[in-house]
């Protein structure tokens, strides 16, 4: 946006403008001692929030934007692998469910005997790890 938008150009260096033109702004702003105003600083500095409230509005949407492109061209490649993985009828559905239920039970067993490590049993011989033991 630094580059090739112009009126996000333009706010940017009306706002650094303002600042630079108005000591009393830069005061205001680098300095941690209150900072008395005159009725046409409190202008500069009214306009110096809205055109930062403008660059700010900018960035948002160009974020926006980007997010939405890149969640565009993901769900396009996910369509794409789901067409080429669930199209064939070899098997290749039923190895990837198997993959995935391997994992995810790996994932829950390495779960439970860190939990089983960290809850001590009410009895000492108990290899109960229920989180409500302790009621």
């Amino acid at each position: 946006m630094k580059k090739n938008h112009s009126e996000y150009l333009e706010m940017r260096t009306q706002a650094v403008s303002l600042v630079e033109q108005c000591p009393a702004l830069e005061q205001l702003f680098d300095c941690e001692k209150g900072v008395n105003l005159t009725a046409e600083e409190h202008t500069k500095l009214r306009e110096y929030f809205q055109l930062i409230s403008g660059v700010e509005s900018l960035e948002r949407a160009y974020h926006f934007f980007i997010g939405q492109t890149v969640a565009f061209s993901y769900d396009g490649m996910l369509a794409q692998l789901r067409k080429e993985v669930f199209s064939s009828d070899d098997g290749t559905e039923n190895h990837l469910i198997e993959i995935l239920t391997k994992i995810r039970s790996d994932e829950a067993e390495e779960q439970h005997q860190e939990e089983s490590q960290k809850t001590p049993s009410l009895s000492g011989s108990s290899s109960c790890t229920c989180k409500y033991q302790h009621l």
